[in-house]
């Protein structure tokens, strides 16, 4: 009796990569955001940028409910968003979470007091515009 055994050889898993936050010393802007964020445009890879959605979503109490930004194709949505209160403060927000990942800022302070804001069902309009302004400081 004869036995005969192939073995083929697997490549080794790649190591995964771990994401964390970025060492970028200036803020972007929510349009040059949507650059970035715009697949192929930008100075940003996909992978950095797919990153630094990940940690706004684990940082932040309204993108992974209220905006659903999971992806670079809805971020870039909620980012060129049509005009009015929320939609606004929606853009500062996940531009501020992202300017967060990328290293330009430290503070989380204004953002989560704007979340705040931006979680309460009947916030106001004027509300919702201060949130937006204090982001921007």
């Amino acid at each position: 009796m004869t036995v005969t055994v192939t073995v083929t050889a697997t490549p080794p898993a790649a190591p995964s990569s771990v994401c964390t936050r970025g060492t970028a010393g200036t803020r972007m802007t929510a349009k040059e955001w949507a650059v970035e964020v715009y697949r192929g445009t930008g100075q940003l890879s996909d992978e950095t940028l797919t990153c630094y959605l990940k940690l706004a979503h684990k940082t932040s109490k309204v993108f992974p409910e209220l905006t659903k930004a999971s992806s670079l194709g809805k971020a870039y949505r909620v980012l060129k968003a049509p005009k009015g209160a929320r939609a606004k403060l929606d853009r500062a927000l996940l531009a501020a979470w992202l300017n967060w990942a990328h290293g330009a800022t430290s503070t989380l302070a204004p953002v989560q007091a704007a979340e705040k804001v931006r979680l309460t069902a009947k916030a106001s309009s004027a509300s919702l515009k201060k949130a937006t302004a204090a982001l921007g400081k």
